[in-house]
């Protein structure tokens, strides 16, 4: 005994079929939209912490501008207080004189 089967194809003429998506297509479609998802949150994410490093590297060289010229201003203030002319006036108001050459005593030479 031969087992015949039998396939309807369905007949039409001049129109569409449209067949339902098989459940592979579907899987493969939730998939692609899961990745394209998370691809698109980690772009979104990648830009806030670019945008946070910026503003952190602005704050930074903002800070590093001030703490420069407070190094300048403190360089010019050792300059100034380091000056002959001021050393001098305050050891002449303290009854300090200078000291001559031949009662300097070396060590170690």
């Amino acid at each position: 005994m031969a087992i015949e089967s039998t396939v309807q194809i369905p007949v039409v003429r001049n129109r569409i079929v449209l067949r339902e998506p098989r459940p592979r297509t579907r899987l493969y479609l939730f998939t692609a939209t899961a990745v394209l998802l998370i691809v698109m949150l980690f772009y979104i994410w990648l830009q806030v912490q670019i945008n946070v490093r910026l503003r952190e590297i602005s704050r930074l060289e903002q800070q590093n501008r001030v703490v420069q010229e407070e190094i300048q201003k403190l360089e010019a203030e050792v300059v100034e207080l380091s000056s002959y002319g001021r050393i001098h006036q305050i050891a002449e108001k303290l009854g300090l004189e200078p000291v001559p050459n031949e009662k300097i005593v070396r060590l170690g030479e």
